[in-house]
Parts: structure tokens; C-alpha cells; sequence
């Protein structure tokens, strides 16, 4: 496929991109980079304080216009709020960043708090994508960008039901990637591994030496997902992480694999 040109980008994808998750860390990353590719934004999150401090920066940088919404994508009318407050705008790319990750076994977790992943990680992504599909549908063009996870590749322990709705984002837009791509929009998926964010980072044991090493930057997975846009069904962030998969999907069992992240899931978490 032909690779898109950051002249055409904002033809494409603009003239406003929403990105779900945005305080910091990646969605902050992927709010950077497409206000550089000149797209305006709004900018969705739990954290008010974080959101005006990123748009104020980012307004004053890229000269873009951006507009928070300040809300727990948790709740049940989340999609309804969203819709609200962009009923004016004409948005040509969503990014689905926002997650909720609980680490440890399984029945050590409260029930609501699997019910908050499945809301965060799987409802409101899939009432977001329905939302903005729509309008893009009729304009014939834009862009959806799902955040999955290389965990979401086979049951990950310690993770079960994260990993779990992270597979759910990925299969949602490989489908719709096939079903959309004739029609100007183009869905992608990106199953990432470590990334070295603020939330991360806190997840890991707090111990003297923090294992990040193998994580990769906010700014490299955001480079490559976007490069990524227009060419495929999904993307693997990082050289490292793609040899990874393809050796983990292609030459080992499943069972090995799996049973493989249990150990190095305890390893990390010192369970």
C-alpha cells in the first residue's frame, strides 16, 4: 500500500483527531505527534488538571485547537457525553488509548474491578468506534486506531482479563480494517509490549532498580503505529518485540507460551 505523506495526513485524517487517554504518557505522546502532523484535537480523560496543562502546551507549540473532555470512560453514557460535546466537529481519527489494568491472580481482583476493564478496555471503545465510524463512513475518509497488547496474543496469567479484552480490540479491528479499508477508513491495531510510561513504570515492584530496560518509548510506538495507519491490520511496535511475536506465534506451542508469561509474569511481580 502506498505510504501516507505528512502532507496528506491531515487531508485524511484530519481536521480534528479525539484521542481517548490522553493525560500523559502514550496518549500524551500520540496527542504530540498529531498536532505536529497539524491535526486539531480533543483530548478525553479522567484527569482535568493533566488535560489543560497538555493542551495549553500543545496549543501554544503546534498552533492547533484543542478542546478536554473530562470524563471516566467507565461510565455507562460515556459514549453519549463524547458525542455531545463533538457534535460540532468534524473528526477524521480516533485513538482508543485508554485502559485499565489490574495485575495479580485472578480471584485476588474484586469482581467490579474486572467489570471496570471490560467497561474501560472493551465497551467504550467499541461505542467510540461506532460513534465516529459513522461519521466517517459518510465523508469517506479517516482513521481508527485501537491500543492492543502482544499479551492479548494467548491467555496471559496474571492478566487474564486484561489480556482478554485487549484480544477483543485487536480481532474488532482486524475485522473492520477488511470491512472499512474500501471505503476511505482505515482501522488498525496495535499490539504493543512494554512501554515506558508513568503507568508502567508505577505497575512494576518498587524496588532500587526498576526493570524498564526492555520497554520501549511512548515516542517510538507512536511513530510506528502511525506509520503503520493505511498499510495493514495491525502493528507491532519495536524490531525486538516483532521477532518476539513471530517466535512465540509461529515455532512454540500455545501451551509452552503461556505457561512461559506465567514465569515471567511471577518473575516481575515477585509472586
Amino acid at each position: 500500500m502506498k505510504h501516507i505523506t505528512a502532507s496528506e495526513f491531515p487531508l485524511r485524517y484530519g481536521p480534528w483527531a479525539l484521542v481517548a487517554g490522553a493525560s500523559e504518557g502514550l496518549g500524551a505522546e500520540f496527542a504530540t505527534q498529531l498536532a505536529h502532523h497539524k491535526l486539531n484535537l480533543v483530548l478525553v480523560a479522567r484527569r482535568k488538571e493533566l488535560l489543560d496543562t497538555l493542551a495549553s502546551k500543545l496549543t501554544q507549540e503546534y498552533a492547533v485547537e484543542v478542546r478536554t473532555i473530562e470524563l471516566d470512560l467507565a461510565q455507562d453514557d460515556a459514549d453519549s457525553i463524547i458525542a455531545e460535546q463533538t457534535d460540532d466537529l468534524d473528526i477524521g481519527l480516533l485513538v482508543y488509548n485508554a485502559a485499565v489494568s489490574l495485575i495479580g491472580p485472578f480471584f485476588a481482583q474484586p469482581l467490579q474491578g474486572h467489570v471496570s476493564e471490560v467497561a474501560v478496555n472493551c465497551r467504550a471503545p467499541l461505542t467510540l468506534v461506532y460513534l465516529f465510524g459513522q461519521r466517517m463512513l459518510k465523508r469517506k475518509r479517516g482513521g481508527i486506531i485501537l491500543m492492543s497488547s502482544l499479551s492479548s496474543a494467548q491467555g496471559s496469567p496474571l492478566v487474564a482479563n486484561y489480556a482478554a479484552t485487549k484480544a477483543y480490540n485487536k480481532i474488532l479491528a482486524e475485522g473492520l480494517w477488511e470491512e472499512l479499508r474500501t471505503q476511505g477508513v482505515d482501522v488498525l491495531a496495535c499490539s504493543a509490549g512494554p512501554i515506558s510510561t508513568p503507568n508502567y513504570i508505577a505497575s512494576l515492584p518498587d524496588t532500587p532498580k526498576r526493570n524498564t530496560g526492555m520497554a520501549l518509548s511512548a515516542y517510538t510506538v507512536v511513530v510506528e503505529t502511525l506509520a503503520g495507519l493505511g498499510q495493514g491490520p495491525f502493528v507491532i511496535p519495536g524490531r525486538q518485540y516483532r521477532l518476539a511475536n513471530f517466535v512465540m506465534q509461529r515455532l512454540l506451542s500455545t501451551r509452552f507460551v503461556i505457561t512461559l508469561m506465567g514465569r515471567v509474569m511471577r518473575r516481575m511481580y515477585h509472586e
